[in-house]
């Protein structure tokens, strides 16, 4: 079976695995069509980390599955999307709802021709959803999650740090919620356009202007509501958080770099009381995400995929940042 591994720093390749098999009555063999390549992925490629979560958003056709996943109402032929960690359902994170944070997770990589998931972790694609589309399923669910943890009220104004891929579907989440103003930062011309189509009322090109004056003079000088982090730029972060109104909540979606560190002004942070949140994945959402998937306009994402040959094209393609999202066409 064809799979892609990194193999030092900024080289991706085609190597060859075993192919996976069912075990367990609840399992489900897929046969994976399109992984989209994430943001996170790009610190693992950058870098040249040995993982086994190589491409962790992806979409595909089942073409086998033990008796218990059929029971749950699985065919042969289902399109489906999932999470490609395994949560044990066991610790007390999992007992309590909250599979992100479950003690003895281990992912499993996309990016090859086969998977088998539990059925658990998977669900079927919206009938009008194209395939290469509904590979992003899991940063759909992600955004929902972290939408919900920062609470945005009916006429909050809200900031975007970040127009990628990621950014656009946070801003349509945000706008659906009530925000009555949504600005994005985002450096990259095209980026931030496609950003207005959606909806964005302000777009800042952080390198050539203020971000911090541009922001005050948006907002009378009140700041905003929530500012969500959507960037891996570290060197904003500071910048949007003083970016926040009095009472104002700062949330980190974005996976930074191990050793990546900011200084926050404390007596700033205390006297506006400003909450500060971090988002991580997405417990229990993905049957939701089916749901808002038909209410997203994702084809703003769509781009021609790559091949699995090209994999390490698409990855520089990438780290490039030029395209929203980038796609593997891993089989046929």
């Amino acid at each position: 079976m064809k799979a892609v591994a990194f193999i030092g720093p900024q080289e991706a390749k085609v190597v060859d695995l075993p192919e996976p098999r069912i075990v367990n009555s609840f399992d489900v063999k897929i046969r994976v069509r399109y992984v989209s390549i994430c943001a996170d992925d790009l610190e693992s490629f950058v870098n040249g980390v040995q993982t086994n979560a190589v491409g962790h958003e992806f979409s595909g056709v089942i073409t086998e599955l033990g008796q218990g996943a059929a029971e749950v109402g699985y065919e042969i032929g289902d399109r489906v999307t999932g999470y490609v960690w395994r949560f044990c359902g066991r610790c007390p994170y999992c007992r309590r709802g909250q599979e992100n944070l479950c003690l003895n997770m281990y992912p499993q990589r996309a990016m090859q021709e086969y998977v088998v998931l539990d059925s658990n972790q998977i669900c079927k694609i919206p009938e009008q959803i194209p395939l290469q589309l509904a590979s992003v399923s899991e940063v759909v669910a992600s955004c929902i999650h972290a939408v919900e943890r920062a609470q945005i009220h009916v006429g909050d104004s809200v900031l975007l740090l970040g127009g990628g891929g990621a950014g656009m579907i946070m801003l349509q989440l945000v706008r659906m919620c009530g925000a009555a103003s949504v600005t994005v930062s985002e450096p990259i011309a095209s980026k931030r356009q496609m950003c207005k189509t959606l909806g964005a009322d302000e777009t800042i090109d952080p390198y050539s202007e203020n971000l911090v004056a541009r922001g005050m003079e948006i907002t009378d000088g009140l700041g905003y509501q929530c500012v969500f982090d959507v960037s891996k730029n570290e060197a904003a972060l500071p910048e949007g958080i003083s970016l926040l109104a009095r009472g104002g909540t700062f949330l980190l979606f974005s996976l930074h770099e191990r050793k990546s560190n900011i200084t926050i002004d404390l007596p700033t942070l205390y006297s506006k009381e400003i909450t500060l949140l971090t988002s991580f994945m997405a417990p229990y959402l993905l049957d939701r995400a089916m749901k808002i998937l038909p209410k997203l306009n994702l084809e703003v994402l769509n781009s021609n995929p790559f091949p699995l040959e090209q994999v390490q094209e698409a990855y520089e393609a990438a780290y490039s940042g030029k395209l929203p999202r980038v796609f593997v066409e891993v089989t046929k």
